[in-house]
């Protein structure tokens, strides 16, 4: 039996044929808020682990309050700085039409949202019940401070800090999922 099947036809002018075109994509409703669910599964689980493992693997004695404050500046800074430079501006308009993710973002969306959300819960209490001097690490200067007072050991220091951001990396490798559009 024979199959009915249609060419593509070409565009004689450019060359191009007509499964060359892309059509926009436009996401409204329940829809686009089952896309950004699954996204959160798929993506956001890397920034809310990795940063656990960056004071034991940074410091090797007990750090002093200072020392404390600067390795979160860094932290802070290093996130901030890939994330808004490297990413939104360099790596955010590759576009490679995206993959079959649904599954896995529709299974781990759940987990990670109760995670987040212990996450900004204990962290807010230990702001308000322990110490919320620990906010002065958003100035970059405490990150500056850190790496001159304690020198080389400072710069070594950031094999340890690394671990912070490699979850930002996992997120735009996740990223690479989703379609730009």
């Amino acid at each position: 039996m024979e199959k009915d099947v249609k060419e593509p036809e070409d565009d004689e002018a450019t060359g191009a044929h007509e499964m060359d075109l892309r059509t926009k994509q436009v996401f409204k409703g329940r829809y686009l808020f089952w896309l950004a669910y699954q996204s959160i599964g798929v993506i956001y689980g890397d920034i809310g682990t990795s940063p656990l493992y960056v004071y034991s693997s940074t410091f090797s004695a007990p750090p002093s309050y200072d020392d404390l404050l600067g390795a979160l500046s860094l932290i802070i800074w290093t996130i901030t700085l890939m994330v808004s430079i490297k990413y939104i501006l360099i790596v955010l308009r590759a576009d490679d039409e995206g993959e079959g993710t649904s599954k896995i973002g529709s299974a781990f969306a759940p987990v990670v949202i109760v995670w987040l959300g212990f996450n900004a819960s204990f962290g807010i209490y230990n702001l308000v019940e322990h110490d919320h001097s620990v906010l002065k690490a958003f100035s970059p200067a405490f990150a500056g401070q850190y790496l001159v007072r304690n020198k080389t050991d400072g710069w070594r220091s950031l094999g340890g800090i690394l671990l912070a951001f490699t979850g930002v990396e996992a997120l735009f490798a996740d990223l690479g999922a989703f379609t730009r559009r």
